[in-house]
């Protein structure tokens, strides 16, 4: 019998990088129109068949790489499609076999099912794995180091006996002497410390600055590789240095010549980043309980807030201040059909509302401003306005969005607009942005909008 394995991580990044190149793809283009065709308008002795041809060739190659991006667009969209049809393959074949188990130990009766603890224990852990990723990252973490620490176990025992043994033991001995002196380390807290919460985050702390300084330390240094691999003429080097941000990925990319010290290099990596993961964690939930416990204050200061500004807005012209920031609690119009947008207090962009959406007749996209606020590693800059419905480049109608919601979720309800309007239907929407307290990055969208006057609505979370 045969298995097949989707590693949703690696077709979300895939996705992404499909979406990354087509838009370094579209800026190529851009950059490639605007400084070759100035070249030729700088030409003072006219167009003559030699530049007329030069001038064909380029419009041939800006289309060649305009098509070479849609197609990365489109084959973006195809793998986050795939991720959503296996995933609710996933779900629909769990749910057949919990709805068919009764049935199958009947028909099977000298099959012994677990019962009692023993039952409640697996479906326990087997529901905690499938509802909590992180959880089920960690076990799979657990067993792979436990795997590695088996296999390193037989080959040390080998290595030992056909010589180089002592140089082994001696690594294995600084390796527990670290071991060690982070023991002697928590030892130095107060017990009372150490056996409350404050104690364990401050610890987390402690251990997730080395880790971060350790990184710090290991990007600096491979950057510096980088560079000079790509002045010495290498770009093949350089593009690994240039990978190479963490101590984790050092230790998993160093070929160290032998295949016990191999293993041992990538057990240490594993072992680094779920570390920093489990500090990462334990910052995340204080951060959380400080929140809940702040939660009603909060909550009061943004309602009085967002009542001041509801009064105050004004509507402006040019929505963006000397600096290039959107002003703060202003209406604007943007876009090449003039939809609305609206700020609040902190000149966060809160609302995009279109009366009446339109289709552009633009064959190429537009450029856009990937510099949005409160940007995360995996976001893209989201269109309110998507750039095929005549939206802004801008950062008046762009903001910090999860490549999923960006290639999946906000997209499969503008590609109903988008049906819709190619059949003559009328397309309204009211998209309101929401934030959690002072964040610049947005927490959720609330989509509202209407095809020929039927209402709908979705809530999309970032």
């Amino acid at each position: 019998m045969s298995s097949l394995t989707i590693d949703y991580s690696q077709l979300k990044t895939i996705a992404s990088n499909a979406d990354s190149l087509a838009q370094k793809t579209e800026s190529y283009c851009s950059e490639l129109g605007s400084d070759v065709y100035s070249k030729f308008d700088s030409v003072t002795a006219g167009v003559n068949d030699v530049l007329a041809s030069a001038m064909y060739y380029v419009a041939a190659k800006q289309k060649s790489l305009t098509e070479k991006a849609e197609e990365y667009y489109a084959f973006a969209g195809k793998v986050v499609t795939l991720i959503d049809h296996a995933k609710q393959a996933d779900k629909d074949v769990a749910t057949k076999i919990e709805n068919n188990q009764e049935d199958f130990l009947k028909k099977n009766s000298d099959i012994k099912a677990a019962e009692g603890i023993e039952a409640f224990l697996i479906n326990l852990f087997v529901d905690i794995k499938n509802a909590c990723p992180l959880f089920e990252i960690i076990i799979d973490c657990t067993i792979a180091i436990c795997d590695e620490i088996d296999s390193a176990l037989d080959a040390l025992k080998y290595f030992y006996e056909c010589g180089g043994g002592k140089e082994l033991v001696e690594l294995i001995v600084a390796a527990v002497a670290v071991v060690a002196a982070v023991a002697a380390l928590i030892a130095c807290f107060p017990v009372s410390l150490a056996l409350s919460w404050a104690g364990l985050v401050a610890l987390a702390g402690v251990v997730g600055a080395g880790i971060g300084l350790a990184n710090a330390v290991t990007d600096l240094a491979t950057s510096a590789m980088a560079l000079k691999s790509r002045l010495d003429g290498d770009p093949a080097w350089a593009s690994i240095y240039g990978k190479q941000d963490k101590l984790s990925d050092v230790l998993r990319d160093t070929n160290f010549g032998d295949g016990t010290l191999n293993k041992l290099s990538y057990g240490a990596a594993t072992t680094l980043d779920v570390t920093e993961t489990v500090c990462d964690v334990i910052n995340v939930a204080d951060m959380a309980k400080n929140m809940y416990k702040a939660g009603p204050q909060v909550s009061e200061r943004l309602d009085i807030s967002s009542t001041n500004a509801a009064g105050e807005k004004q509507f402006v012209d040019n929505p963006f201040d000397e600096a290039g920031n959107l002003k703060p609690n202003v209406k604007y119009t943007s876009g090449e059909f003039g939809y609305n947008y609206e700020t609040d207090d902190m000149g966060r962009l809160t609302n995009w509302q279109a009366d009446e959406l339109h289709l552009t007749d633009r064959t190429s996209r537009l450029k856009h401003d990937a510099n949005t606020p409160g940007k995360l590693a995996g976001d893209h800059a989201g269109h309110l306005a998507g750039d095929r419905f005549g939206g802004s480049p801008k950062l008046d109608n762009l903001v910090s969005q999860d490549s999923h919601v960006n290639l999946s979720d906000y997209k499969k309800i503008e590609n109903t607009w988008a049906d819709a309007l190619k059949e003559g239907k009328n397309v309204s929407t009211n998209v309101s942005v929401v934030y959690e307290a002072n964040s610049v990055r947005p927490s959720k969208f609330i989509v509202d909008y209407s095809i020929d006057g039927e209402l709908f609505s979705a809530e999309i979370f970032n």
